[in-house]
């Protein structure tokens, strides 16, 4: 309870107030539990002062010092901190919602668990602060320093975090749906396993920030800067990338489907990008109800092609290479030598073969790869069950595979089959992500 002759002094106001805390300093007051309400105490000297539980509702606390003192769920509803010094304030469970803490210093105060919702905080000065599963939902960060800050667990959807400064922030497992921050700058955040989806992060600069595991379906990442960062089983669903810059960035088992790609970060994106093993579905609407099965495992062998800098569009298989795909074959079995131009799009093959499978019920064994010149590629086929000719075959596969080459050079985003014109140099065998791309379309996709 409170403190009466605390209670007393105080409601003589402001200037008796400060004046007797200038002579009496050192001595602890305790104020905890008294009520405060639509009071004003704009400038108030309340340093170190015990208000556990008060009731601050509606009062004017501007330009306050508050710092080391403690509001542990205390009621602060729409309460105005404006310009106050809550530094190193101990505010645990406190109810700050529809609070107006613009501008106020906020570092290092701990608001565990605290209701924030809605609170007016922009341009405050919140490092170090401590956070975690408080609730900020819809709160206006805009402009803030938060650098360091704690926010684990905490609710900040529609939250907004526009131009604020969140380097080093801990986001872990918060939930960010539909929160703006736009150009805001998370350097070396970690938002892994948090709720991003319909986040806006439009020209924000996330490099070497953790999205681990996070939930970015529908996010606006356009314009942003990712380099270096990690999304790895990440979703992406659906989220916009235009302009984003991507440089080093890391996509494992990422889902990227319906992602959107444009602008200039087409050709930057692959160079350093990690997409090895992402999930990434093809517009299969764009290519015809005969698409609807690859479930995405055309674009996953165009990511592990591209995780190691290699170009399916461009690779030229050497000369006098050679890939023997079937072992024990039974030779018997009708063969077809089937000549492609280089360089080889395997991806359109590994879908023309299945879809040729499907549609004639042909069943065959790739038995051999194989380049004796830079101009064309031989690819032979055992056939253990032939409703049609081997020249019916043949033609409809090319049929198949030229028409496939086209939809989706127009169809997946142009990083993906972008590379050097120069010739590739070493042998076929020797490059792990093309062997693995191969392994791909044999034993999954046909």
């Amino acid at each position: 309870m409170a403190n009466g002759a605390h209670l007393k002094l105080i409601r003589r106001g402001v200037r008796r107030w400060n004046q007797w805390r200038q002579i009496h300093f050192s001595e602890g007051l305790d104020l905890s539990g008294a009520d405060l309400q639509d009071l004003d105490l704009a400038g108030i000297n309340f340093i170190g002062v015990n208000l556990t539980g008060a009731n601050l509702q509606n009062s004017s606390l501007k330009g306050g010092l508050l710092r080391f003192a403690n509001l542990a769920l205390s009621n602060c509803q729409n309460a105005d901190f404006t310009e106050a010094d809550l530094n190193t304030a101990h505010l645990i469970q406190g109810n700050f919602r529809r609070a107006k803490l613009s501008r106020a210093d906020l570092s290092r105060a701990d608001l565990r668990e605290a209701n924030l919702s809605h609170a007016w905080a922009e341009q405050s000065f919140c490092i170090e602060i401590n956070l975690v599963q408080a609730n900020l939902e819809s709160v206006n960060f805009s402009q803030a320093i938060l650098t360091e800050a704690n926010l684990q667990g905490a609710n900040l959807s529609k939250a907004n975090l526009s131009k604020a400064d969140l380097s080093f922030i801990n986001l872990h497992n918060a939930n960010l749906a539909q929160a703006n921050l736009s150009k805001a700058i998370c350097v070396e955040g970690n938002m892994s396993d948090a709720n991003l989806s319909g986040a806006t992060f439009y020209c924000a600069n996330c490099q070497r920030t953790s999205f681990q595991g996070a939930s970015l379906q529908q996010a606006d990442l356009s314009g942003g800067n990712f380099g270096e960062s990690d999304f790895t089983n990440a979703d992406l669903s659906f989220a916009n990338l235009k302009e984003a810059k991507v440089v080093n960035t890391r996509f494992h088992n990422a889902n990227l489907q319906g992602i959107r790609w444009s602008g200039e970060n087409t050709e930057e994106m692959p160079q350093g990008a990690e997409l090895e093993g992402i999930q990434w579905s093809l517009p299969a609407a764009e290519f015809g109800e005969d698409l609807q099965t690859v479930n995405g495992s055309a674009t996953e062998a165009y990511a592990i092609a591209q995780a190691g800098n290699e170009s399916l569009q461009n690779r030229i298989v050497p000369a006098q290479s050679v890939l023997e795909v079937a072992e024990g074959l039974a030779y018997q079995a009708p063969l077809i030598m089937i000549a492609l131009p280089n360089p080889i799009n395997w991806v359109a093959l590994a879908i023309a073969l299945r879809q040729l499978n499907q549609t004639h019920s042909t069943l065959w064994v790739i038995n051999r790869i194989e380049s004796l010149t830079h101009e064309e590629t031989i690819l032979s086929l055992s056939l253990n069950l032939n409703p049609l000719s081997l020249e019916e075959i043949e033609a409809k596969l090319k049929q198949r595979y030229e028409a496939l080459c086209i939809t989706l050079a127009q169809s997946l985003p142009s990083a993906l089959g972008a590379g050097s014109d120069s010739a590739v140099e070493g042998s076929l065998l020797q490059s792990s992500s093309v062997n693995q791309l191969l392994n791909l379309v044999i034993s999954n996709l046909i």
